[in-house]
């Protein structure tokens, strides 16, 4: 009985990390190290599909799903440079999932936060912010867990026609009321470069990673539920004027543990406004 017990445990909380993992992570997914120009806004849509067939186990081996998991993300970002080298964001996502039996839509969780650089042309820059669980987590429409703030040092290296971007981080939640579920701590590393083959013009491939460490059920530690993901993404963006860009990219998982086996598109629009 007790096994029994510890395995619907286990399959709980398995559930409740692939329904929010993805090939996709709304703070940092296609962040720079670049701030905004004092009295400078920018917005920027973002239309993600992803699709998986099957998932990695806690052994990294894939297994089918019994029906594809499907989920559109429509990410707004809005982003203000209040002084100089300093602006503060916000990111409000529109989600639709479906598992082959139930689809659920709404808005997901609201990522709050600032970015301030440190050194000269983007060579350094750190990122705050605040996870606000506006999701419903029991729909998957959230991140796991509830309250959270991430942490993140951003780099961004110009050599000619090739562009450098990195990041590394880290993120912690609190248990979400209605699940009770908190996920273990976060990290991350996420590393892309890009080509210019014109001034409006490039080409970029880039890597993902996440790990995150075994979590907890009603308080109590939950082993094997510890999850990562390995993604990559390639694509171009293409720029209209000084303000206004488009970028479209093929993201898929490369390997992971307890996570969905994603494939997709992501498409985003940028425009940038001097007030």
């Amino acid at each position: 009985m007790k096994r029994f017990f510890a395995l619907t445990v286990v399959v709980i909380c398995l559930m409740l990390i692939s329904a929010s993992s993805m090939a996709y992570d709304g703070l940092v997914t296609d962040d720079k190290a670049v701030i905004r120009a004092e009295g400078y806004v920018s917005a920027r849509a973002t239309f993600v599909y992803l699709n998986a067939s099957d998932v990695y186990d806690i052994d990294g081996k894939k297994q089918s799903l019994d029906n594809d998991a499907t989920q559109y993300r429509i990410p707004i970002v809005g982003r203000y440079g209040i002084i100089q080298d300093l602006e503060v964001f916000a990111i409000v996502p529109f989600v639709s999932t479906d598992d082959g039996n139930t689809t659920e839509a709404g808005i997901g969780d609201v990522w709050l936060g600032a970015k301030y650089s440190v050194l000269s042309e983007n060579l350094l820059t750190l990122r705050a912010a605040l996870d606000v669980p506006a999701g419903d987590d029991k729909k998957g429409l959230g991140n796991p867990g509830g309250f959270g703030v991430d942490f993140g040092v951003l780099s961004q290296k110009i050599l000619g026609k090739v562009m450098l971007d990195g990041q590394v981080g880290v993120r912690w939640n609190g248990e979400d009321s209605d699940t009770k579920w908190t996920p273990g701590p976060g990290i991350y590393v996420d590393g892309e470069a890009a080509y210019n083959f014109t001034e409006v013009f490039r080409a970029q491939v880039g890597l993902e990673y996440f790990n995150f460490g075994d979590g907890e059920l009603n308080g109590k530690s939950a082993s094997d539920t510890m999850s990562d993901w390995l993604d990559i993404n390639v694509g171009a963006r293409y720029r209209f004027t000084e303000s206004k860009a488009v970028r479209a990219d093929l993201i898929s998982s490369l390997t992971g543990t307890n996570t969905n086996v994603n494939m997709g598109v992501m498409i985003s629009f940028v425009s940038i406004f001097d007030f």
